[in-house]
């Protein structure tokens, strides 16, 4: 019982501050996002971050650095229960 306060208590609290919740990081790259890795100079880690903490709108997500932004899009794959890079692309601001 105090779990579910806890529960819904935290949920407020996003709700309150526009804290969203995390989303685990299961994700397979395609080949085509590895090679967009390596010409936007990215790496695993930063679109671990992206995937996690970034604004989604629909398949596609971004997320706003200092001076630059990373952005990806995904699909669900339900065979292997992971997400699926298809492709990833870094900009300026």
């Amino acid at each position: 019982m105090e779990q579910f306060f806890k529960d819904i208590f935290m949920d407020t609290l996003r709700q309150l501050f526009g804290w969203g919740k995390s989303r685990e990081a299961r994700m397979i790259l395609t080949r085509h996002a590895v090679n967009k890795m390596h010409e936007y100079q990215l790496d695993e880690a930063t679109l671990k971050d992206v995937f996690q903490h970034g604004e989604r709108t629909g398949e596609k997500i971004t997320r706003q650095y200092a001076s630059y932004t990373v952005g990806l899009y995904y699909k669900y794959d339900e065979a292997q229960m992971k997400f699926v890079i298809t492709t990833c692309w870094k900009g300026g601001v």
